[in-house]
Order: structure tokens, then C-alpha cells, then sequence
């Protein structure tokens, strides 16, 4: 993997601070979620600047799977058919099972909140679905991608994670909050 580095809109940062200082007002998370929030919009913004097709995007403290790269080879097979990919969950993954990606790999549309937003696979469409319905910050950035069926989002999770938290990693970030249950899409044959 070639990483790029994109750097992170710190929430404390003063050339941020009026658009930090009316998001955090409006919402009630604390600057450095507000910047973690628009540190992902930046990324997505990113990747529909360049030329490419699609992105892992990882935070700094995301821990990576061997098997990542193999299971980043199988999500361009299937770049047609999807938008977001998560990667990693703080919590238990429970969901529709979707498709079988290897045989202990599996996509599936979460029942209960994974958390998190350690790393996902995004492809173009699925940036520019992010950047048309999520650069309004309503809450932290993982409990707005737990919230995707709300505005008709393609967000899918495999299971198990092959991306963790580094759990020595400090973080500025504070809690995050819970959504209801979410609804099926046509975008996968259930026979598959």
C-alpha cells in the first residue's frame, strides 16, 4: 500500500477556529470531534480531486490485518456495486449478512452500530454521496456513518474487522451516540 498523508484539521487549530467554534455550538461535540468530522470530508474531497477510483481512508490509529490487501483487491472487484466499506468496529458486528466476500469474510448491512471510523474502503460515488449528504455536521463523523439509511446511504461492513483500534493510541475524541436498525437495499442480489 502507498499511503498519502492528508493532514488532519486539528479542532483547536485558531485559522479553524470560527468554523469550529459555530459547529460546536450548533451541536454540542467538542472541537476536536468537529475536527476529526471535517478531517473526513477533507479526504473524501480529496479523493474526488484526484484521479483515482477509489481510497482506503485510515485514521492514525488504525491497526491493519495482513489480509487487508486481499480484501482491498476483492472490494475493486466489486467497486461497482459499492460506496463505503467499513472496515473496523468498536462494537459486536451485527447485521443482513450480504455477500460472502472470501469465506470468512462477509459484507453485511449493520443492525447495530458498529462505531468507529478507524478505516473504510470508499469508492468515487461513494465519496461524492458522502460530500452531497454529510458535510453538515450533525454529530461525531462514525455515529453520522452508523446513521447512513437516514439519507439513503450505501454504507456496508465486513465481517470480521481487518482494520482495530490501537488501543495505546491517545485520543482527543469524546463518546458517540446510537441509532435505530436500518433498512434493506436492492443494490445486492440476495442470492449470491
Amino acid at each position: 500500500l502507498t499511503p498519502t498523508f492528508i493532514e488532519a484539521i486539528n479542532g483547536s487549530a485558531p485559522e479553524h477556529a470560527g468554523m469550529i467554534e459555530q459547529a460546536v455550538t450548533r451541536t454540542g461535540l467538542n472541537p476536536n470531534e468537529v475536527g476529526c468530522y471535517l478531517s473526513h470530508v477533507k479526504a473524501w474531497r480529496s479523493l474526488l480531486a484526484s484521479d483515482s477510483a477509489d481510497a482506503l481512508i485510515l485514521e492514525d490509529d488504525a491497526l491493519l490485518d495482513p489480509i487487508l490487501p486481499e480484501i482491498l483487491i476483492l472490494l475493486q472487484q466489486h467497486a461497482s456495486k459499492l460506496h463505503v466499506v467499513r472496515l473496523s468496529a468498536l462494537c459486536k458486528i451485527v447485521g443482513r449478512h450480504v455477500y460472502h466476500l472470501t469465506p470468512q469474510h462477509s459484507l453485511i448491512y449493520t443492525t447495530k452500530n458498529p462505531s468507529g471510523a478507524q478505516g473504510y474502503y470508499l469508492t468515487r460515488a461513494g465519496a461524492a454521496m458522502l460530500v452531497q449528504h454529510m458535510t453538515d455536521i450533525a454529530c461525531a463523523i462514525d455515529t453520522e456513518l452508523d446513521r447512513y439509511w437516514q439519507w439513503g446511504g450505501e454504507i456496508l461492513t465486513l465481517n470480521p474487522s481487518v482494520l482495530h483500534h490501537d488501543q495505546s493510541s491517545a485520543s482527543d475524541i469524546g463518546g458517540q451516540m446510537r441509532a435505530p436498525s436500518r433498512r434493506a437495499s436492492p443494490r445486492w442480489d440476495q442470492r449470491v
